[in-house]
């Protein structure tokens, strides 16, 4: 024990004499570089409970095997998605940027006549067996903190569509290939 103290002491002082900061310049190797479904402790449960929870979408789904090779390729880029469906009378811009080291950026607008309110998120993302999962590292949005994981099924992916159920909201989205231009 009075090793462990007196280690402890030693670190310290010399923390103390010599202290060592952290520079924003500096590049810093990222904790996590694991897959974020090593996250997760038993994915082929989770898979599950993600597609009986979202099977009401079953029917939209054309993804085939074939597909899957290439799947992670054909997502990347920018993803745009406006919906102003509901009565509510707000108009919602998303914009999603995969990138091809599997970074993501997530850019969203609310628009409420002439208010507006602009959130950000980003992170790592990583598609697994149809299921794409974005581990938010910043975020501006309150519901969206640093360190959560979306979870999204995706049903369809063409060339300049994605269609997507979140597994949270429990709603099919659409995005279209896009420049991420916001326009009004």
């Amino acid at each position: 024990m009075r090793k462990v103290i007196f280690g402890i002491t030693i670190l310290a002082v010399l923390t103390h004499i010599n202290p060592t900061y952290a520079k924003a310049r500096e590049a810093r190797v990222e904790s996590s570089a694991q897959p974020i479904t090593a996250l997760i402790s038993d994915w082929s449960q989770f898979r599950a409970g993600i597609i009986a929870k979202t099977s009401q979408y079953d029917k939209y789904s054309n993804i085939k095997p074939g597909q899957l090779p290439g799947l992670r390729q054909s997502m990347i880029g920018k993803w745009n998605m406006v919906n102003s469906a509901d009565d509510s009378g707000y108009r919602i811009h998303a914009i999603l940027d995969l990138k091809k080291h599997h970074r993501f950026t997530y850019d969203y607008r609310i628009k409420a006549g002439n208010a507006s309110q602009d959130w950000a998120f980003s992170g790592r993302w990583q598609e697994k067996n149809k299921i794409l999962m974005l581990l938010i590292s910043k975020s501006s949005y309150p519901g969206e903190a640093s360190g959560n994981i979306l979870f999204w099924r995706l049903l369809q992916i063409g060339h300049d569509k994605l269609v997507y159920v979140s597994s949270s909201t429990d709603r099919m989205q659409a995005m279209t290939r896009g420049n991420g231009i916001r326009g009004s």
